[in-house]
């Protein structure tokens, strides 16, 4: 741990950071007074694991005096969102949290959306759960048929599917007037500020019009879409007295847990919650909720903040903040309402017990992968490879260490060798693996896993071995066919196999070993198949297939997306055409097209 001098730390609010030997924050923190919060990082008192490691790998403390706290929380947020420490919590990005947006333009669109940037723009969310989104969006285009068409769709003045199955209007070949269409958008802005009643009244006006004057089919339509409309607000099961937007924040902590759990409210209708385990031992959440409204630009009219049952009723500092950062005022709740509080307490307990479970199955796995491999486990690797007909072959290794995945040691590799061979594969990415982590370019992990059998770990184990490495190798493997395995048995096909033993180790199917292995496996495939998808992208853009009539760059992004390994499945138009949304007749050619770039790549 590095040696501070307490003495020439000074009695005054402000910000400080501890810095590695490379200059590059680890941790930023803020405090009332820097002398006391600085001396509890090196007091006998117990730390977290996060927080020890933190300070084994600081070089030296640096701090900047502010004048008051709000000085020192607005400085905080702004070094966290700019430097991205790693040992701070931080929301990431606005990926958070997904809102429903309608844009401001003549023909008004309405999307899903995670950036709130656009200030001409109207929100509403934000929401937790983007595929439970979706289809709250579906519901709103039943009642208010608005576009959602990007401005390159809506220029070619030719109406698309959604109009077919009346979630459009049609307003790109002027199938509605913009004096009536913008009377639904205004009436999308009700629905968005809570005045559900009023949009109804409107609605029976007219679909008593529509029957005095005997145009019961246009009458039909309207009475569809009050319909629609009671459904949509019947799945909304909490609401409260008032009509007002808040959002609550409840954090609950002891000697091992912090979990916050937020409450999202709109209009008075709970719109969603997110429950989160908090691992910082300096977790402050008033620099949580000013990170979130810096993010999403769209704080609601008040906050409610408890910590540990206790209602803050004084957060000044924050308030102050929020206006400085967002140009919104917003004010402390005085009360919560008991049904919000009690649906908040259940999903921290909730949480809790997941967070338990977890914890257990996790030590579990290490305890018996440590007893397997005769070493201690923490950080994992897993590599895997993938080709195109023996031809682009490309690997890939994942990180994963203390429960979660490590984005930053992810590694892809272009493998040079273009033999059809997973063996000669797999032996030079793990060479050139043990040739980074010799020159320092790689960290070394505990365990490293290989996707595939005794051959593919043997040529692992031989390229360690030639560098004079010496690391732990093992390799997974399924089987020959899915047939092997009874679905009602507990056994499974998958085979661990290990370095200087013959038969491998066949776990049971609900093993918490197996299970930890197979997530990580799946992991690096995924990573590996999406770098594939790149290589798959560049011999279909080298091919011409931007000539296919239908096929533009955002489509074929969109197919890869879908289908990262289309040139090595088989699928149908139909399947094609339902899954990414293209016309029969355009993914009848582009089927024939890509059966062409197929045999091809055989030859």
């Amino acid at each position: 741990m590095m040696a501070i001098n307490l003495d020439e730390i000074p009695d005054n609010p402000g910000v400080y950071t501890f810095i590695d030997k490379n200059g590059k924050i680890l941790y930023v923190g803020k405090a009332i007074s820097l002398k006391k919060r600085l001396s509890s990082y090196f007091n006998s008192s117990p730390k977290s694991p996060k927080t020890v490691q933190m300070l084994s790998l600081a070089h030296e403390v640096r701090y900047i005096i502010t004048t008051n706290e709000v000085e020192a929380l607005l400085l905080e947020n702004n070094i966290i969102k700019n430097e991205k420490p790693k040992y701070n919590i931080r929301l990431k990005d606005a990926k958070s949290y997904p809102y429903i947006k309608l844009t401001e333009e003549e023909f008004q669109r309405i999307i899903i959306t995670r950036d709130t940037s656009d200030k001409n723009a109207l929100y509403f969310g934000p929401f937790v759960n983007v595929n439970s989104l979706r289809g709250i969006l579906n519901e709103i285009l039943k009642i208010f048929p608005i576009r959602t068409c990007s401005d390159g769709i809506f220029k070619k003045k030719k109406v698309c599917l959604n109009y077919q199955i009346k979630q459009c209007s049609g307003p790109c070949e002027e199938m509605i007037s913009k004096e009536d269409y913008k009377k639904l958008v205004d009436e999308v802005k009700k629905l968005f500020t809570g005045k559900v009643s009023e949009i109804k009244e409107n609605l029976k006006e007219k679909m008593f019009d529509y029957s005095k004057n005997l145009l019961f089919e246009e009458a039909a339509k309207i009475r569809d879409r009050i319909n629609a409309l009671d459904s949509l607000f019947t799945r909304q099961g909490v609401v409260i007295n008032d009509e007002k937007s808040s959002d609550i924040f409840i954090l609950k902590e002891d000697q091992k847990f912090k979990i916050i759990c937020s409450l999202f409210i709109r209009n008075g209708k709970l719109l969603s919650v997110k429950t989160e385990f908090i691992d910082d031992d300096d977790f402050d959440i008033s620099l949580y909720i000013l990170q979130l409204y810096s993010i999403t630009q769209q704080p609601p009219e008040s906050i409610g903040i408890i910590v540990n049952d206790t209602l803050i009723k004084n957060s000044d500092p924050l308030i102050e903040a929020v206006y400085k950062t967002t140009g919104h005022k917003v004010s402390l709740m005085r009360s919560i309402d008991k049904k919000i509080l009690e649906i908040g307490i259940e999903n921290i307990e909730v949480e809790r017990e997941f967070f338990l479970k977890k914890q257990d199955n996790l030590k579990k796995s290490l305890e018996k992968l440590s007893s397997l491999t005769n070493c201690d486990v923490n950080t994992i690797e897993c590599v895997d490879i993938s080709h195109l007909y023996g031809k682009n072959v490309v690997g890939a290794s994942v990180c994963w260490s203390n429960g979660e995945f490590i984005k930053s040691r992810y590694r892809r590799y272009k493998i040079t060798n273009e033999t059809n061979d997973d063996f000669t594969a797999i032996y030079e990415l793990m060479s050139r693996k043990a040739n980074n982590i010799l020159d320092g370019s790689e960290q070394r992990s505990d365990l490293y896993i290989i996707d595939g059998g005794i051959g593919q770990l043997n040529a692992a184990l031989k390229a360690f071995k030639e560098k004079n490495l010496n690391a732990f190798i093992i390799s997974i493997s399924k089987g020959r066919s899915l047939k092997e395995q009874r679905f009602d048995s507990e056994e499974t096909i998958a085979s661990i196999h290990l370095p200087n033993r013959k038969n491998p180790v066949k776990p049971k199917r609900n093993d918490p070993m197996l299970l930890l292995i197979e997530k990580i496996r799946d992991e690096a495939h995924r990573f590996v198949i999406n770098y594939m998808r790149k290589s798959y992208e560049k011999i279909l853009l080298k091919s011409g297939i931007l000539d296919v009539e239908g096929i533009g760059e955002k489509r074929l992004k969109k197919i890869l997306s879908t289908y990262p390994d289309i040139l090595d499945r088989e699928i149908t138009k139909e399947e094609l055409s339902k899954n990414c949304n293209l016309p029969l007749t355009i993914a009848e050619k582009l089927i024939h097209y890509i059966k062409k770039i197929k045999d091809e790549v055989k030859k």
